[in-house]
C-alpha cells in the first residue's frame, strides 16, 4: 500500500479552494461589462497597477480574487513538484537497493 502523501492531500485541497475561487471569479465578473476589466487584469498581473489603486469596489473584489487564484495556482504547482520529486527519490532509494 503507498505511503500518504502529504502535499499530494494538500494540494488536492487548495484545487478544491481554487474551484470555489474561480466561481466567485466568474460571478463578480459577470457585474463587470466591458473589456476594461481584462487589461486591468492584465495590468495588476504585470504589475503595473496595484490592489490599492483600484476603486470601483466590483473591480477590487474581482482583483482580490483573481491574484487569490494566482497564488494558489502556484501553491499547488510548487507542492506538486515537491511530491513529484519525493516520489522519484523513493523509486531512485529503491531501484538502488
Amino acid at each position: 500500500m503507498p505511503e500518504f502523501d502529504k502535499a499530494r492531500y494538500k494540494a488536492e485541497k487548495l484545487r478544491e479552494q481554487l474551484k470555489d475561487v474561480l466561481i466567485m471569479v466568474s460571478i463578480v465578473s459577470e457585474r463587470l461589462a466591458g473589456r476594461a476589466k481584462y487589461l486591468v487584469l492584465k495590468y495588476l498581473r504585470m504589475g503595473l497597477v496595484e490592489l490599492e489603486h483600484i476603486v470601483h469596489p466590483d473591480m477590487a473584489a474581482l482583483a482580490r480574487l483573481y491574484l487569490r487564484a494566482m497564488r494558489l495556482r502556484e501553491e499547488i504547482r510548487l507542492l506538486e513538484e515537491a511530491s513529484e520529486a519525493r516520489c522519484r527519490q523513493r523509486v531512485e532509494r529503491f531501484l538502488a537497493e
